[in-house]
């Protein structure tokens, strides 16, 4: 979500979200994520790149993982912090993170590349995240997929004007209906992720399109047969 951290509007939508859970169609994007973990990361030591309120920093150290956070909102920090008082987050200006070269297993990014509307600022963070991973380490991106602004969807809603006759670098709208929260995003294709991915010198190992299951316990709407998520895991090697 596009949040700047210079007014009071970004709090106010830190407020909000700090009611957000992977339930209804985000759970998607940490369903499967035990058995890509397992797969492809080798490691304990994790950066969470964007953080926001916790919610996937706590989801990785319920795995046994070595999570240290960062974002640029200062008021979804404190609510991090409030969350997981023994956490470590930390704030960060303009992608840069205080972290020496070489030292995480798993750098994670959970829709935080969305919030970006330029291809170079884009590719600067993804070379800082290059920088501070290990050798071998690995990079995932979970990121709208090209399909997510054009279906219906469980507990999302994309019907909006912004979301016609998108193109890469599209401002686009969505809304949480179960939170009654509505924000702004950039459209970036699959293609536009990896061309900048492997600009940085990453290795794309995988990417992953999770469907809706009957056994996921929710009506699915186009969840059952179009992914609205895009999971892409690097490898730095």
């Amino acid at each position: 979500m596009i949040l700047s951290d210079k007014s009071t509007t970004p709090n106010l939508y830190a407020d909000l979200y700090s009611n957000f859970k992977f339930i209804g169609t985000p759970s998607l994007s940490y369903r499967d994520m035990p058995d890509i973990l397992n797969k492809y990361v080798r490691g304990k030591k994790v950066l969470d790149y964007g953080c926001g309120t916790a919610e996937s920093t706590l989801f990785l150290k319920s795995l046994g993982y070595n999570v240290v956070a960062v974002d640029i909102n200062e008021r979804m920090l404190s609510i991090a912090q409030e969350r997981d008082p023994n956490g470590e987050y930390t704030k960060i200006n303009s992608g840069v993170v205080p972290f020496d070269d070489n030292s995480f297993d798993l750098v994670l990014c959970s829709f935080v590349l969305l919030e970006i509307g330029e291809k170079d600022e884009m590719l600067n963070t993804v070379q800082e995240i290059y920088r501070v991973l290990k050798e071998g380490g690995t990079f995932i991106s979970i990121s709208a997929s090209d399909h997510t602004y054009h279906h219906e969807w469980l507990t999302l809603n994309t019907n909006f004007p912004e979301n016609k006759n998108i193109t890469s670098g599209s401002k686009v709208k969505i809304e949480f209906r179960d939170i009654n929260l509505t924000i702004d995003d950039y459209f970036w294709t699959e293609k536009d992720y990896r061309e900048i991915f492997q600009k940085a010198g990453l290795v794309i190992t995988h990417v992953h399109n999770p469907l809706g299951k009957e056994d996921d316990g929710y009506k699915w709407k186009d969840e059952k047969t179009i992914s609205p998520i895009s999971i892409i895991i690097c490898n730095k090697g």
